[in-house]
């Protein structure tokens, strides 16, 4: 008799709270400004902000923007200008749309800029940047 081996998907995460971490031995390492940025989409909700709903231009635009932020450390994206390579920390009661639960009070959200002026924002956890809302037509939050 034939016996399939099923494929086990991986088990769905949990929605663990995020929150700014405490110090701790690790701590140091992991928000190191000396590390370069990476990024991800995992924590991106389906929302008419999604990268599902960007033109293409703005996609190629936001693609570039990646890519060099990828060649920066943590540190001279500080040093750098909110509207050049920088970021700003967006106010919480500014968003129009509400945050995901497991997001907590202490967690900043950040904003860079990819075309333009044009913002996509998320939170930082270590050296990795969780792009959550790309604002491709400025109705995100109180600009």
């Amino acid at each position: 008799m034939y016996k399939s081996n099923k494929i086990k998907l991986p088990k769905k995460e949990n929605s663990k709270i995020i929150r700014e971490p405490k110090n701790d031995v690790n701590h140091e390492w992991y928000y190191s400004d000396e590390r370069h940025f990476a990024f991800s989409f995992t924590k991106m909700p389906n929302s008419k902000y999604s990268i599902d709903n960007l033109a293409n231009e703005d996609l190629v635009a936001l693609v570039k923007k990646l890519k060099i932020l990828c060649t920066q450390t943590w540190a001279d994206l500080k040093r750098s200008g909110r509207h050049a390579l920088g970021h700003e920390i967006i106010k919480k009661n500014a968003l129009k749309v509400s945050l995901p639960n497991n997001i907590s009070e202490d967690v900043k959200i950040l904003a860079f800029r990819y075309s333009g002026k044009k913002p996509f924002l998320g939170y930082r956890r270590g050296k990795i940047f969780h792009i959550m809302y790309i604002d491709y037509n400025f109705s995100l939050y109180d600009h």
